[in-house]
């Protein structure tokens, strides 16, 4: 089940844009579209990307809208089977299939107009995962396992014994 909650965290900029971040919630397993708007009236460079708290922007997808033609993949980007991204005249889209607890973060576009980037309304999606044991077998899910020298050591209460 996907759920949308408009957050609103604004921010004012020098360049006097306002953006501002909506939230989207899934589970596992759900196909998420998120949307993004664009202002483009000559052929330029849209780009998407995800950002985590952990990690620099990492880039999603990359066309060229055009204005009388459809949409062009950028030379230098190779398009993911699972996330797919398309341009329309006055948004963007950014689809990602089978949505799990890795696709958590914060997903924006940009465009390049002029030689300069100009970054636009951003979504926060969180993915809830769905509960695994680790094992079905209770005696064995109650030790920890260890990486010693790249061999898994398993240790319970009364014996350690080499998993590897």
């Amino acid at each position: 089940m996907v759920r949308f909650e408009t957050v609103f965290l604004c921010a004012m900029g020098f360049i006097s844009e306002t953006l501002c971040s909506l939230t989207l919630e899934a589970e596992a397993g759900d196909n998420v579209t998120i949307w993004c708007q664009h202002d483009l009236k000559h052929p330029e460079t849209i780009f998407w990307y995800k950002h985590t708290c952990d990690s620099v922007p990492l880039l999603l997808g990359c066309k060229r809208y055009l204005v009388s033609a459809p949409s062009e993949n950028c030379l230098f980007f190779t398009e993911s089977e699972r996330i797919v991204m398309s341009v329309h005249d006055k948004n963007t889209s950014l689809t990602i299939t089978a949505v799990n607890v890795s696709d958590t973060g914060l997903y924006y576009c940009s465009s390049i107009k002029l030689v300069k980037m100009n970054f636009r309304n951003s979504t926060s999606l969180q993915v809830k995962g769905v509960n695994k044991t680790f094992s079905k077998n209770p005696d064995r899910a109650k030790g920890l396992l260890f990486l010693f020298s790249q061999r898994i050591l398993y240790i319970s209460k009364s014996n350690v014994q080499n998993v590897f």
